[in-house]
């Protein structure tokens, strides 16, 4: 009974602001690891199957980087709270998976080298800002863990559930970008609970109109390139100067892109 009575007692003490935060947790951890099953998709077109398993483990790294890092970080950007490095997460993913699919590098001999590290920098810089969310959020409301790390696994399975339908439904990069505007809408959420709406968390919700704007109304090809590669099949037939191929459709799944070529 006294049990009891404490639990409801220590209910009454969560601050208003907890259940706004938690539930913009529960937004990031959903696009975070519903973009990482993404990125596993993109990099199977770009690059060699045994790459997209590197996926995982960039993610985790810089998920421990961010929450390792995070003490140092608000010491150099005092002002990047939670809150603000929410809104970097999501403009982050944005950055990342334009960069991925439009920098002029997937076919330059001279950067093959490098190619896959500039990939993996751009991968794993949205984890990086997750990593200090999740930090700052679990020190900040340590005595409350227990329903935050339960807010933390719902956003997460929902986020493996759904993916599979977006990617069913969408390209590899749209299901990207509706990622980043569900994590849009959690940097939204999370900013209600400052006393004042910072500005950086109202900016994803601009640059994700923007980009949606431009993709849906101008000719941007936000398609995902197949990289050099000569062990690449793929890759091999398109360039091949003989047999002249082309791929005439294409079309996404949870496994990946089928193209007929």
């Amino acid at each position: 009974m006294v049990k009891n009575v404490d639990k409801h007692n220590n209910l009454r003490k969560i601050p208003p602001e907890f259940w706004l935060v938690a539930i913009a947790t529960a937004f990031c951890t959903y696009a975070e690891l519903a973009y990482e099953v993404a990125l596993t998709r993109i990099f199977s077109v770009m690059l060699t199957y045994h790459y997209v398993f590197a996926v995982i483990s960039f993610s985790l790294f810089g998920l421990g980087l961010g929450a390792m890092l995070f003490k140092w970080w608000r010491k150099w950007f005092p002002k990047c709270d939670y809150r603000v490095n929410l809104s970097l997460f999501t403009i982050s993913i944005l950055v990342s998976v334009i960069l991925i699919v439009k920098l002029p590098i997937y076919n330059n001999p001279s950067l093959i080298d490098f190619r896959l590290w500039i990939y993996i920098f751009l991968a794993t810089l949205p984890f990086f800002f997750a990593g200090l969310v999740l930090a700052e959020v679990f020190q900040k409301f340590a005595q409350f863990s227990s329903i935050l790390y339960g807010f933390d696994l719902f956003g997460g399975a929902l986020g493996a559930i759904t993916v599979v339908f977006l990617l069913n439904n969408f390209s590899a990069v749209n299901a990207s970008l509706i990622i980043a505007s569900i994590a849009a809408f959690g940097a939204l959420i999370i900013g209600f609970s400052a006393k004042k709406m910072p500005v950086l968390n109202v900016i994803p919700i601009i640059l994700l109109g923007l980009v949606l704007g431009f993709t849906l109304f101008s000719k941007i090809n936000l398609e995902v390139p197949v990289a050099m590669d000569p062990n690449k099949d793929m890759y091999r037939m398109l360039n091949n100067p003989i047999g002249r191929a082309k791929i005439i459709e294409s079309r996404w799944s949870a496994f990946g892109r089928t193209d007929v070529v």
